[in-house]
């Protein structure tokens, strides 16, 4: 499967992705094809 991740919270381009995400890819857990990720902390 897929995937695009789209964050949209204060602050989304520096804890979601640090604590989420990237440690799945790099460890091989995260079960999805990342194929895009867009981070939007306007709020």
């Amino acid at each position: 499967m897929k995937v695009a991740h789209v964050f949209a919270t204060d602050m989304a381009a520096t804890f979601k992705p640090a604590t989420m995400i990237p440690p799945q890819l790099e460890d091989g857990s995260h079960g999805a094809t990342v194929v895009g990720m867009f981070f939007d902390d306007r709020r």
